[in-house]
């Protein structure tokens, strides 16, 4: 599983959304590795569901564990300097752990 974006770019679904459960949805884990300057806020997005997860401070680690009720998702990573990078979609699963990988210079954004 791959989760790439870079400055501007951004995902679509070529489906409909899936519901992943009515009560409990997916329990998801995601590291995140940040190692510009800068601390950046990270967001769980899929279609109208939105869960802010933190702060990744910069040149430091953190790991966010959380509920989501769909089956796909991308990330928002919002740098505090301004601007706003998406990474693509991507589906996942109960259990699944994310890796999101903030590139010093903002250009990238990698993660498995």
């Amino acid at each position: 599983m791959a989760l790439i974006a870079g400055a501007g770019c951004g995902a679509t679904s070529s489906g409909p959304e899936e519901q992943a459960g009515p009560e409990y949805g997916l329990g998801l884990v995601v590291h995140v590795e940040n190692h510009s300057i800068h601390d950046a806020t990270i967001t769980a997005v899929s279609g109208p569901h939105r869960a802010t997860l933190g702060i990744a401070p910069p040149d430091d680690e953190r790991t966010f564990t959380f509920q989501w009720p769909r089956t796909r998702i991308r990330f928002e990573i919002r740098p505090i300097t301004g601007g706003t990078r998406l990474t693509d979609e991507v589906l996942v699963g109960d259990g699944d752990e994310l890796r999101l990988r903030i590139e010093p210079d903002f250009r990238g954004v990698i993660g498995t």
